[in-house]
This record gives C-alpha cells, structure tokens and sequence, in this order.
C-alpha cells in the first residue's frame, strides 16, 4: 500500500502560507512519492496584513521556536 494524498495543502498564494511554495510542494511530493497532492487555497475578501515581527515571533514558521 503506498502514501495517501494529500488533500489538503497550502501555496504561497493562500494568505495564511507565507513561507508555502507551490512548486516546491510538488516537487517534494514526487520525490516521496505521493500519487496527488490537492492545494486548497484560502480567499478572503478582507485584506489580511502581518508585519515582520508577526511572522518572526509565530511559533508555526519553519526553523522558528
């Protein structure tokens, strides 16, 4: 039985994925050998702002504490 999709991803074109990356998802994707991923982007009509030490302090950024 190989890996599951993944149905549920993020790109950097969905406003809470700043550090997503479309193309690097997939490519990702292919070298662990998932047969599909599904990017499901958010679209809100409010225009949504983080500054620098937003995204500095989040304890969700990569590398991050």
């Amino acid at each position: 039985m190989g890996l599951p999709v993944d149905s549920h991803v993020h790109s950097e074109w969905s406003w809470d994925a700043a550090f997503g990356d479309m193309a690097g998802t997939c490519a990702r994707a292919v070298a662990v050998g998932l047969p599909a991923v599904a990017f499901t982007e958010h679209l809100d009509h409010v225009v949504w702002t983080a500054d620098r030490t937003t995204l500095e302090e989040s304890p969700r950024r990569p590398g991050g504490a």
